[in-house]
């Protein structure tokens, strides 16, 4: 992951603990061993709700991870104990993100929620992320379902409900085979424009679509989309 290019990792999901406390705190250390900074989980709370800072063409960017989706509460990370950054309860993750909007020029979340394998939003997803964008947040990028979701923007401010798989297994349903590149290009002032490049989830491999497919599944999330329009190339706008 070092070596491809990867600075940051969300650890905020619901096998993060699989291998218990001990798997969690070993990841940690490899991650920092590798120099990879990561977000939704941590040694204690603080650790877990606390953004990571990077500074990209002099624009400073908070990244922040969270889930709401975690098979037991004695996942979520505590005053003294590892695990988490559960979001059942905004609270703590609001605060902190209203925190970081004082620091950082850009506020980003990764969010894992959502109920698998459907298209259609869970209440929980939109009343998240509306919640951290009323709190400062910039952009929300969510995953979980294994399929697309539809494209939100509220405030001005794009929600990507669910990415798909990328790089994972292959089911035999057909729909979470499909996917995209979520490329985002912001400016210092947070004015984000949103663009998808359609893609295959392979066996352990992503790879690109072709112009008919592509074509075909952009219309898909387009149409899970109120509001919203995606154009051949895949930049994202809002309807007129």
């Amino acid at each position: 992951m070092a070596k491809a290019g990867v600075d940051a990792v969300n650890l905020a999901n619901n096998h993060t603990l699989d291998q218990g406390v001990e798997g969690l705190l070993d990841t940690i250390q490899h991650l920092k061993d590798n120099k990879i900074q990561y977000v939704g989980a941590g040694s204690n709370r603080d650790e877990a709700y606390a953004p990571v800072y990077f500074e990209r063409k002099g624009i400073k960017i908070a990244l922040f991870g969270f889930s709401r989706v975690i098979p037991q509460n004695s996942w979520m990370a505590g005053k003294n104990n590892a695990g988490v950054a559960a979001v059942y309860d905004s609270t703590l993750a609001v605060k902190a993100i209203q925190e970081a909007r004082k620091k950082a020029d850009l506020v980003l979340v990764v969010t894992h929620w959502g109920k698998e394998r459907v298209t259609k939003l869970e209440e929980h997803q939109t009343n998240l992320s509306h919640a951290f964008i009323d709190a400062g947040a910039d952009l929300v990028i969510g995953g979980h379902p294994h399929v697309m979701q539809g494209i939100e923007q509220y405030k001005g401010k794009w929600i990507a409900y669910s990415t798909g798989n990328f790089i994972f297994t292959k089911s035999n349903d057909p729909k979470t085979w499909e996917t995209a590149v979520f490329s985002v290009k912001c400016s210092k002032n947070a004015d984000c424009q949103l663009k998808l490049t359609p893609y295959f989830t392979e066996i352990g491999q992503p790879v690109p679509m072709n112009e008919k497919d592509g074509a075909k599944m952009l219309k898909e999330i387009e149409a899970l989309s109120p509001g919203i329009k995606i154009d051949a190339s895949g930049e994202v706008r809002k309807k007129s």
